[in-house]
Order: structure tokens, then C-alpha cells, then sequence
């Protein structure tokens, strides 16, 4: 019997802008042996701290399956993120089992 791993980490996100909100994506990551049942998302802030976004990329059915979410500019622009338009996006995703 095979026992399961933590998952690996997915690949580097993609950030796309889609109106007045930014849309991260990311693809399928190995899974450990063990279906992944959630994800994660943290976004870097201005201050150098990456943040758990758990407002717009909740860990939900819909962020499972879609390994999509969208977070609006406005929100990236106040506490606790403090970005200003035209920052560069980083984000940090981890996998659930």
C-alpha cells in the first residue's frame, strides 16, 4: 500500500487583467497520490508579507475546479495589500490533500 504525499506546489500563476479585476489562474499540480481537495492563495503585499486572500479566492468547489479567481484592483490597492496601480502581482499557491 502507497502511502500519500503533501501535494507539490502548482506552477507559477498566471495574473491577467479582465476589466476592473485581476484574474489569477494556475495550472493542476502533481497531487502526492491523493486527490487535491483545496487550494490556498496568498498575495504578496506592500510591505513584503505574503497575505491568504480568503475573501474573492475562498477555497471553494469553484476555485477547486476552476483553479481560477478574481480579485478586483480596489481591493489590491488598500489595506492589507497597499499596491499601487501598476505593481507587479505575486502570488503564492498551495495545494490541498
Amino acid at each position: 500500500m502507497l502511502c500519500a504525499y503533501v501535494p507539490d506546489a502548482p506552477l507559477t500563476p498566471t495574473t491577467t487583467t479582465s476589466g476592473s479585476n485581476v484574474t489569477i489562474t494556475w495550472p493542476l499540480p502533481y497531487n502526492g497520490g491523493s486527490v487535491v481537495t483545496g487550494y490556498q492563495v496568498f498575495l504578496l503585499s506592500s510591505n513584503g508579507s505574503f497575505i491568504l486572500e480568503s475573501t474573492y479566492c475562498l477555497n471553494s468547489t469553484t476555485l477547486l475546479a476552476t483553479r481560477s479567481c478574481s480579485v478586483p484592483m480596489t481591493v489590491l490597492t488598500i489595506a492589507p495589500y497597499s499596491l499601487n496601480l501598476g505593481d507587479s502581482i505575486s502570488v503564492r499557491i498551495v495545494a490541498i490533500n
